[in-house]
C-alpha cells in the first residue's frame, strides 16, 4: 500500500479564535497607518502578515505588496527574508508549489548572506525540502532536510531533529526505498521515546507501521499503529484518526481477519465525518470494497466500488484513478464479466503507465533543477572566491598606500627636524 506517510496540517482551524484574529489584523493594519517610525512599521508589516500568511495568495496580495515594497524601500533584509518566507508558506498551504519554491529559495538567499547560523534557515531548508516531496522530487527534498538536520544538531534541538529524521524517512518511503525510510524513522523513534507525547510522535508511529507493511512484518506493523492510536486518542489528535483506523483495516485484511478490518475501517470512515475530512474517504472506501470482496460480499463490495470509481473518475488524482480502476478490474474478473473486466483493466494500465511516464519526467525536471542549483552554487562560490580576491587586492593596496604615507610622514618630519637643527645650530655659532 502506497500512501503518505505523515500527516501533515498546515491550517488548524479554532472557531472560538477568527474573531480576535481578525481584530488583531484590523488594530494592526491602523497601526501601520499611524505609524511614524520605520522600525515600528516594518514589526507591524511583518506581524499582519505573518497572521495573514495561511490565506490564498491571491487574497492577501495587496497587504503582500505593500510589506515588502516598504521593505526593500528600506533596505530591511531581515524583513524581506521573512516575507519572502511567510509568501511561500501562503503559496504552499495551496499548493502552489513551484511559486513556493521560488520565494523559499529567496528567502534562504537573504539569511544566508545575513548569518548562516540564524534558526529561520533551517525552517525554510526544512519546509523547502518538504515541498520538494510533494513535487516528487525525492532527491531534492533529502538534500534541503539533510541541510535543516544539520542545523538543528548544531543547535542541539532534539525535537526539530526528529521531526526532520521523520521527514527524511517519508521521502525514502515515496521512492520506494523501505529500508532506508526504516533506517531514519528508527532514528526517530529512539529520540521520541524521551520526549512528550505529540502530534508528531504519532505520526512517526505511523510512518513505522506503513514501512512495516511494506516490509510485510505485520506483528511490528501491528505494534506500532496500536501505539499511534493509543497516543493519538490520549492526546486527541483526532486528525491521524481516520489514517489510523484505515491502516489497522489494512493489516487486519492482509491477516485474513475480515471481521476486525471492517470494524476499523467503518471507524475512519465515522472519523472522516467527523472532522470533514472527505477527500480520505477514499482509502477506507478501497480497502472496504477489497475486503467484501474477499469475502464474497459483491453486492456490498459494489457498492464502495461505485464510491471510489466516483471519486477517481472526477478528481484529477492518478493514485486514486490508478487503484479505483485495478480493484474494479478484479473485482469483475472475479464476478466472470468479462467485458468490464477488460475494459478497467486498460484503465488501470493506462494510468499505471501514466503514472510511470511521469515519475520519469520528475526525475528528468529533478535532475535539470539539480544541475541548475550546482551551477548557480558555483557561481557564488566563485564570486566569494573573486570578492575575497578583489577585498585582499584593496587590502594590500591599502597596506602599500598606508606604507607610502607613512614613509612620507617619517621623510617629511626628518626634513622638518634636520631644518630646525641646522637654524638651531645656526643661531648658535
Amino acid at each position: 500500500m502506497k500512501k503518505c506517510l505523515i500527516i501533515f496540517l498546515f491550517l488548524l482551524l479554532f472557531s472560538n479564535t477568527l474573531f480576535s484574529q481578525q481584530s488583531a489584523v484590523d488594530s494592526l493594519k491602523n497601526l501601520i497607518q499611524t505609524a511614524t517610525n520605520d522600525s515600528v512599521k516594518l514589526i507591524n508589516y511583518l506581524q499582519l502578515y505573518d497572521k495573514i500568511k495561511f490565506q490564498h495568495p491571491d487574497t492577501n496580495r495587496t497587504v503582500y505588496n505593500d510589506a515588502i515594497s516598504f521593505a526593500l524601500h528600506k533596505h530591511h533584509k531581515m524583513t524581506i527574508a521573512s516575507l519572502y518566507n511567510n509568501r511561500a508558506i501562503s503559496f504552499g498551504v495551496y499548493g502552489i508549489n513551484d511559486s513556493c519554491v521560488n520565494y523559499l529559495l529567496k528567502a534562504i538567499d537573504i539569511y544566508k548572506n545575513i548569518d548562516s547560523t540564524l534558526v529561520q534557515l533551517s525552517f525554510a531548508y526544512n519546509n523547502l525540502g518538504s515541498v520538494y516531496r510533494s513535487m516528487g522530487y525525492y532527491t531534492l527534498s533529502i538534500k534541503y532536510i539533510t541541510k535543516a538536520i544539520k542545523k538543528a544538531e548544531n543547535d542541539k534541538d532534539t525535537v526539530k531533529i526528529a521531526s526532520r529524521l521523520n521527514n527524511i524517512a517519508a521521502a525514502y518511503h515515496d521512492m520506494d526505498e523501505p529500508q532506508l525510510a526504516l533506517k531514519y524513522a528508527l532514528r526517530a523513534q529512539n529520540i521520541y521515546k524521551n520526549l512528550p507525547d505529540t502530534y508528531e510522535k504519532v505520526n512517526n508511529l505511523i510512518a513505522l507501521q506503513s514501512i512495516y507493511t511494506e516490509l510485510d512484518k505485520l506483528d511490528t506493523a501491528f505494534f506500532y499503529i496500536r501505539k499511534a492510536e493509543e497516543i493519538a486518542l490520549k492526546i486527541g489528535y483526532v486528525y491521524a484518526l481516520p489514517d489510523i483506523y484505515n491502516n489497522l483495516g489494512f493489516i487486519f485484511q492482509n491477516l485474513k481477519d475480515y471481521p476486525n478490518a471492517k470494524k476499523n475501517l467503518f471507524l475512519s470512515i465515522q472519523y472522516c465525518d467527523s472532522i470533514n475530512n472527505n477527500d480520505y474517504k477514499f482509502f477506507p472506501f478501497w480497502h472496504l470494497a477489497s475486503v467484501l470482496r474477499l469475502e464474497k460480499d459483491f453486492k456490498n463490495s459494489k457498492i464502495y466500488l461505485d464510491k471510489i470509481i466516483n471519486i477517481a473518475d472526477n478528481q484529477n488524482n492518478s493514485e486514486y484513478k490508478n487503484k479505483a480502476y485495478k480493484e474494479a478490474y478484479i473485482f469483475y474478473k472475479e464476478k466472470n464479466n468479462l467485458s468490464k473486466a477488460l475494459y478497467y483493466h486498460e484503465k488501470y494500465k493506462q494510468w499505471a503507465d501514466s503514472i510511470m511516464n511521469a515519475k520519469k519526467q520528475k526525475q528528468i525536471a529533478e535532475m535539470n533543477i539539480q544541475y541548475e542549483t550546482q551551477k548557480k552554487e558555483q557561481k557564488i562560490k566563485l564570486q566569494e572566491k573573486q570578492n575575497q580576491i578583489q577585498k585582499a587586492e584593496i587590502e594590500k593596496q591599502k597596506a602599500i598606500i598606508w606604507m607610502i604615507v607613512s614613509f612620507a610622514v617619517i621623510f617629511l618630519f626628518a626634513i622638518i627636524a634636520f631644518i630646525v637643527y641646522r637654524n638651531q645650530k645656526q643661531k648658535q655659532e
